[in-house]
Order: structure tokens, then C-alpha cells, then sequence
């Protein structure tokens, strides 16, 4: 029976043109389907490498690639470059600093080094000044308060050193006062004082007074102290010194040498006659520049 239908079925599809039976219908049709997905793919390829047609397919093509080569970074990974490009430099100043300053200070270690040294084997001492002697050529007060004084002091100067010597230069002024009033005045001679070495200087002091240049009581004063035989007076020094070592001069500029000797005096009446002295005080001071 079903041979009949199926022969029956076979006969009236040969009449009829264009009617096939359902599964050859289903299977063309899937035929066609993947045909027509290979040929829409193989097209896709195709366009892939169809050349450009304007200049805005060409711009959009080379944007693409410089998208695709340029890797844009983060704003967290450049500031981390940036940071650790910071710190490299940091670190290269550091190090120079470093150095410099390990440098300064073993050349700063050297110096002082060598200043010591040198201290130790010159041994510098301190010159010494006194007052040996206080002599009066003149020395006239008149009623009126007129004053023509000349005294001749002699001043110590010793230079206790092995290797230094002292050079006196011009400049230098010796002082004779009462209650700061300056009386009479002179200067020490310029000259070279060798080494280990004692020199007695006579300095000339002369003044001339009048009654006008006594301010206040201080004629009458000093009226009253000549009459006492007890007169306070003060010499006052002031000499530019170098140093030298050999031939050669320490410093550039002279540096500065303050003696000031208070004492007390008589016989200042008596020409030609020693003048007592007594409670002498002295006062040294010394600066690396000499003050005019």
C-alpha cells in the first residue's frame, strides 16, 4: 500500500513542473543559505581592502592608526613619571651637595689644620709697653691759667717673640691728659723692633694752653693738685703695628696697639728733675684694623 501512494505521489510530481517533494525543498534551501553566507563574507573581505574613495575615509584610516600605535597613558602613571623623574634629580643634587660640601670641609679641615700647626711652632706672645721714666722740661702755670708744657717720657716696648717681628709704622700718637683734657702730646718714631727684642723709645711731648682752653674748674683743679705735689695724670698710646716673619708682611693692613698708663706724678714744678711716679695702671687693647 504505501508503494502505491509513494509511485502515485512520484507520478503526479513529474506532471506538475515545479513542485519537488518537502525534503529536497528543505535541503536546497539550506543549500542557498550558506551559499549566500559565504558569498556575503567573501564580499566583507573584499570591502576590507577596497581602496579609499575620499580624503575622509583616508583621515579616518590614519586616525586609526595612530590610535592603534599611540598608547595614551593615565593621569596617575605620568604623575608617577614625573615624580620619579623629580626624584632622580633630587637625588643627583643631593650627591653633588654632598660632594661640595665633603670638599669644603676637608679643605676648611686642612686650613685650620695648617693655622694650627703653624700657631704652635711660631708661639706668638703678646708685646709688652711701659712707662720707664717721666721727665719735665717745662712746665709753667700761670695765675691766668696760660700753660706751656715739654715733658720727655720713655716708653718699654719688649717683643718677646723667636720667629716675629713688629714694624711701627706712621700714624702713631702719645697723649699726655688731666681729667681728659689733653695737656701736651707727641709721637712714637717709626722702626723695626727685631725678634726677642727690648727697645726704650723717648717720646718728646709738648703743649700750650689757655686760660680759655680749661673748661670749667679744671685750671683751678689742677692749680690745687700742683700745690698737693700729687697730680693724676694719663698717657695715652696709640701706635699702627705690622708683623712681619722674615721679610715678609703678615698683614695687610696695620693693625692697631691702645697702651693707656694712669699714674699719679710730683715735682712737675722742678725742671730737669726726676718725677716721682706712682700707682701706675695700665690698659692694653688691640685691634686687627688701626682706628684714625
Amino acid at each position: 500500500m504505501n508503494g502505491l501512494v509513494r509511485g502515485a505521489t512520484a507520478s503526479l510530481s513529474r506532471r506538475f513542473d515545479g513542485y519537488e517533494p518537502l525534503d529536497r525543498v528543505m535541503r536546497s534551501a539550506s543549500r542557498r543559505d550558506v551559499r549566500r553566507r559565504r558569498s556575503m563574507s567573501f564580499k566583507r573581505k573584499k570591502v576590507a581592502h577596497v581602496p579609499l574613495r575620499n580624503n575622509e575615509d583616508r583621515a579616518k584610516q590614519k586616525r586609526q592608526i595612530f590610535l592603534n600605535s599611540y598608547k595614551f597613558e593615565s593621569p596617575k602613571k605620568s604623575q608617577r613619571s614625573r615624580c620619579m623623574k623629580l626624584n632622580k634629580v633630587a637625588r643627583k643634587v643631593k650627591t653633588v651637595v654632598a660632594k661640595l660640601v665633603s670638599s669644603f670641609l676637608r679643605i676648611g679641615v686642612v686650613i685650620i689644620a695648617a693655622l694650627v700647626i703653624s700657631f704652635i711652632i711660631i708661639n706668638p706672645h703678646v708685646p709688652e709697653y711701659k712707662i720707664n721714666d717721666f721727665s719735665v722740661k717745662a712746665f709753667n702755670l700761670t695765675p691766668d691759667l696760660n700753660l706751656h708744657a715739654h715733658f720727655v717720657i720713655t716708653v718699654k716696648a719688649e717683643n718677646p717673640n723667636k720667629q716675629i717681628s713688629i714694624i711701627y709704622g706712621k700714624g702713631s700718637s702719645v697723649t699726655l691728659l688731666y681729667s681728659g683734657m689733653k695737656l701736651c702730646s707727641g709721637k712714637v718714631p717709626d722702626f723695626t723692633q727685631p725678634t726677642k727684642n727690648t727697645t726704650m723709645m723717648n717720646v718728646d711731648l709738648k703743649g700750650d694752653l689757655k686760660g680759655s682752653d680749661f673748661g670749667g674748674s679744671l685750671g683751678e683743679s689742677l692749680m690745687e693738685k700742683m700745690k698737693s705735689d700729687r697730680i693724676p695724670l694719663t698717657v695715652a698710646v696709640r701706635v699702627p703695628v705690622n708683623v712681619a716673619m722674615g721679610k715678609m708682611h703678615v698683614l695687610k693692613d696695620p693693625m692697631g696697639i691702645y697702651v693707656n698708663c694712669s699714674m699719679v706724678v710730683n715735682n712737675l714744678s722742678q725742671p730737669d728733675k726726676k718725677v716721682g711716679i706712682s700707682d701706675k695702671k695700665y690698659d692694653i687693647d688691640f685691634s686687627y684694623k688701626f682706628k684714625h
